[in-house]
């Protein structure tokens, strides 16, 4: 990636040069990345303020919608979104959420108030309950999935349930809330570790992928995209 960048004369030197692959760099030299002005990619903004004090901000995130600033997203994303409403603090996530996902968001606008509420979720002290239609019907009205999820993202950016190197334990629960006339189901879904894209990978390696997943797709396929 850093070549290419370089070859295409996006990479200055100390002094604004324009930096080639045979230039020399030394230890403590601060470079500069150009990178080319894009337009992001349109996502939902209609975030939906549910509480909020000094020190939390509760929202309904809408999807799709990314929370954190990465890869083609900056400024369409949640934090930043929510940055501007509650300017001069300045928000941090206390767990994380899908891009694609839809659901309550709990926020902190302080680091101190981060340190505590963070500690909350990454200790299994606060229970997270997620609802999500699935292809099929399970065999059993509950049941639950302990397949390792990947810790490094396939090239979509997505995480799969496999035992692999630098695979992380998970432990996801579920619950059928609804059977469906159409062969889809109503689960009600319980993390018990915080993998990332954890219960759509494991629905996805059960045989019961989510409805409307425009990555983890039936029959074992996979598709291009992180969101729909």
């Amino acid at each position: 990636t850093w070549e290419a960048e370089a070859a295409a004369g996006r990479l200055l030197g100390p002094a604004r040069e324009v930096l080639g692959l045979a230039s020399v760099v030394r230890g403590g030299d601060r470079l500069v990345h150009l990178i080319p002005a894009e337009i992001e990619p349109e996502v939902n903004a209609a975030v939906r303020v549910l509480y909020a004090d000094e020190a939390l901000v509760v929202v309904e995130k809408p999807a799709p919608l990314p929370v954190h600033p990465a890869g083609r997203f900056c400024r369409n994303t949640l934090v930043h979104l929510l940055n501007l409403a509650v300017y001069p603090d300045k928000v941090r996530p206390a767990h994380r959420l899908d891009a694609s996902t839809t659901g309550v968001m709990v926020l902190t606008r302080s680091r101190r108030w981060a340190g505590l509420v963070q500690k909350q979720f990454a200790s299994g002290g606060v229970r997270k309950r997620y609802v999500v239609r699935v292809h099929g019907h399970p065999g059993e009205d509950e049941f639950e999935s302990r397949a390792l999820v990947n810790g490094l993202p396939w090239e979509a950016g997505v995480r799969a349930a496999e035992d692999d190197e630098g695979s992380l334990e998970a432990h996801t629960g579920f619950r059928v809330v609804e059977r469906s006339g159409d062969g889809t189901a109503l689960l009600e879904a319980e993390p018990f570790t915080g993998r990332t894209n954890q219960i759509r990978a494991h629905l996805w390696q059960l045989g019961h992928p989510v409805v409307g997943d425009p990555f983890y797709l039936p029959g074992g396929k996979t598709g291009m995209t992180v969101t729909g």
